[in-house]
């Protein structure tokens, strides 16, 4: 049925048991991305139907689309949005000046895409740079993406736990909140935290809680407003932690923040960069 509606091109990316392809639609020759996942050799299904099953469910302007699912004997094949703009850090780096200013209009496009999928009680649990695309090379509109550990909040079938809560401990190191891994259970409020650990990094160029914090002071200097934003975002406190429709509301993202180039935190985030490619 797929090979019938579209034209595939060339192979664009590869995961561990996927091959991602440029493909075009033939009745409207309209471009998107086909991930095309081995059956076999998949050894996580029901984390991949899961993906499937939030992506199918939402819609909006800053989460990738899944456009159609495909499934054959020996294949799944996802048609997805196409989107050039790289990977968040990648695209920074490249570029060699920014701003608080593009920096507020980036996590600005982050938290409106949280702030739909925890209406829609759905946590993405995996927030970092490398799941924030840009979707196109000249553009800062972001799409948020990999929903593999996403969770469905309503979906809780453990009648023991209270309800809108989740308790598996997932994530990636720098970015996971502190109440995940202590068993206690957790909400939406996960995806703030790893969000303030993103835009400290994108100010600072390094993360918060660690050993290359020399300069933080002169930095924080320069960033009076977004470092209350962050405060907020990192509260070991849930209950006391930003919403991210709160976030929304703060002055730093309703336009008080500097246009001064942030050359130091460019320098900064080239080392993380390198560092995470690494690890």
């Amino acid at each position: 049925m797929f090979h019938s509606l579209y034209d595939v091109g060339d192979l664009i990316g590869r995961g561990a048991f996927s091959l991602v392809y440029l493909c075009r639609r033939k009745e409207t020759q309209q471009i998107f991305a086909v991930k095309v996942i081995n059956k076999a050799l998949c050894v996580k299904k029901k984390t991949l139907r899961d993906e499937i099953t939030v992506l199918l469910r939402v819609k909006h302007a800053n989460i990738i689309s899944l456009e159609e699912v495909y499934e054959s004997d020996q294949e799944l094949l996802l048609v997805m949005e196409r989107v050039t703009g790289g990977e968040l850090f990648d695209r920074i780096v490249r570029v060699g000046v920014y701003s608080e200013r593009q920096a507020a209009e980036i996590v600005t496009n982050v938290l409106q895409a949280l702030n739909y999928l925890h209406s829609c009680h759905i946590l993405h649990r995996d927030i970092k740079p490398e799941n924030i695309l840009l979707a196109s090379g000249d553009s800062s509109d972001v799409k948020l993406s990999d929903f593999g550990i996403a969770k469905i909040l309503e979906d809780e079938d453990d009648g023991a736990r209270s309800r809108g809560r989740a308790y598996t401990s997932c994530g990636t190191d720098y970015y996971v909140a502190p109440e995940v891994l202590n068993g206690e259970g957790y909400d939406s409020k996960v995806d703030l935290w790893s969000l303030g650990v993103v835009l400290y990094i994108m100010l600072c160029g390094f993360p918060p809680f660690s050993e290359d914090e020399n300069g933080l002071e002169s930095v924080y200097l320069k960033i009076r407003s977004a470092k209350d934003l962050i405060r907020n975002l990192l509260n070991v406190s849930p209950q006391e932690r930003f919403s991210a429709a709160q976030a929304l509301n703060h002055p730093w993202i309703k336009g008080e923040y500097s246009e001064q180039p942030l050359s130091s935190a460019i320098l900064e985030m080239k080392r993380f960069n390198q560092k995470r490619r690494f690890n």
